[in-house]
């Protein structure tokens, strides 16, 4: 009986349901599967570099508290505040070269261990040059760390997707700053200054097994011949991208100074100090979404992002001249939020044209110059909040807070003048 039977034809159309089904379904898991792998550069990238930001943001909030642990001077208080940034914008000239040639997934693996050791000796500091030594490896670490992100995602993403991944990676770097601030306070009131330092070397240890886990090799990498990178700085597209961050990271890197000073002056909870400069994250993550949708879908370009955000920074600096007695935690605060939605407005298209400027080949060893430009900002700006402060001590507390933002604007309005005169006549910047 069974030997009459016949099989039915591959087109009957009843049967090749089954098939397809089963074909459907098999595709769907392929694209999840796909999706998975695309996600998963972008979640290191997040986890790693994001740490550029928290940690500084845990620092300033320790320092006050550093400085009377370990009676330190003026210069020696100066030099804490700013040697990790400044050791990360030298060191982040080689990074990009040092993390191609151990390959991406190796140097971020590295140089998160070498953060977590870092922050662990900063948090068993007993001198100031102990914790000097721990500063000056977590820059030299972090830069690595960034300069190996940079390159991951230039490697993984082209086109849109990369305008995208820029977007999600820049929203996820502000909104752990804003989860930083407060959380980094109360542990510095409840628990100490190293706590802060710890914090750090959890989050690094966490970043150091996603590296691990999450990265692969990056098609297209190669050696790119230091010489090259020079001609790169001649493009007024590059220099005027560099110029750019160095003005908002100087304004990023004040404000996260400034109001730590002002807030020991006054008796502000330190709670209440990381909380306000954390905002810095919260305007942070609204500037990077509102970015993406500027640049993605109204096409606006390069000059037009850098001076809107430059002057935002601007404002932000001489607002400060209302605060008051009544306004004490407001006005800095709402200042804070501003300059976090400006730093996003303005790196967005920093981030996208200089990958388009230096292609996905050269990213790892030329992005690093853009961003060294951008950290000796940074350290400009931590560095200078004391002694630009203490100009004006006459004036009291909120009088020299109030003086000395309207004179940090200076800096941000100078960028903003030099991006007009190299984007005279390139207005898309690249």
């Amino acid at each position: 009986m069974l030997s009459r039977l016949k099989l039915p034809a591959r087109n009957t159309p009843g049967i090749r349901r089954g098939p397809g089904i089963h074909s459907s379904s098999a595709s769907k898991r392929h694209r999840l599967r796909v999706s998975i792998s695309r996600t998963r550069p972008l979640v290191a990238v997040c986890l790693a570099t994001s740490l550029l930001g928290v940690d500084p943001q845990l620092h300033v909030l320790a320092m006050p508290v550093v400085s009377e642990a370990f009676r330190a001077g003026p210069t020696e208080n100066a030099v804490l505040r700013s040697l990790a940034t400044v050791v990360l914008a030298v060191t982040m000239l080689g990074a990009g070269r040092w993390s191609q040639r151990w390959g991406l997934r190796r140097a971020a693996v590295l140089a998160a261990a070498a953060l977590t050791g870092s922050s662990l000796l900063s948090a068993l500091a007993w001198d100031v040059p102990s914790l000097a030594t721990g500063r000056l490896v977590t820059g030299a670490a972090t830069a690595v760390l960034f300069a190996a992100g940079l390159a991951v995602l230039a490697g993984n993403y082209r086109g849109r997707a990369l305008t995208i991944a820029c977007s999600m990676w820049l929203a996820w770097d502000a909104a752990a700053i804003l989860l930083a601030g407060p959380l980094g306070g109360d542990l510095v009131d409840a628990a100490g200054w190293r706590s802060a330092y710890m914090l750090t070397a959890l989050a690094a240890a966490l970043a150091c097994g996603a590296c691990r886990v999450l990265l692969h090799p990056v098609p297209g990498q190669r050696k790119f011949p230091g010489t090259r990178i020079l001609p790169l700085l001649r493009h007024r597209g590059f220099l005027a991208a560099g110029l750019a961050g160095l003005g908002f990271n100087f304004s990023n890197g004040f404000f996260l100074g400034a109001y730590p000073i002002l807030g020991a002056a006054a008796g502000i909870p330190t709670a209440t100090v990381g909380l306000v400069t954390a905002l810095i994250g919260g305007g942070s993550v609204f500037g990077a979404l509102i970015a993406g949708f500027a640049r993605g879908c109204l096409r606006l370009n390069g000059r037009a992002m850098y001076l809107s955000g430059l002057g935002l920074l601007v404002t932000a600096g001489v607002a400060q001249t209302l605060i008051s007695p009544a306004t004490l935690v407001t006005v800095p605060l709402l200042g804070c939020l501003v300059v976090g939605a400006a730093v996003m407005w303005v790196q967005q298209p920093q981030s996208e044209l200089m990958f388009e400027i230096a292609g996905p080949s050269r990213t790892a060893a030329v992005a690093p110059v853009k961003t060294s430009l951008g950290q000796l900002g940074m350290a400009a700006g931590l560095a200078a909040a004391s002694p630009v402060l203490s100009l004006f001590d006459s004036a009291g507390a909120l009088g020299s807070y109030a003086a000395g933002s309207v004179v940090a604007a200076v800096v941000p309005f100078a960028a903003a003048v030099t991006v007009v005169i190299l984007l005279w006549q390139n207005p898309r910047g690249d």
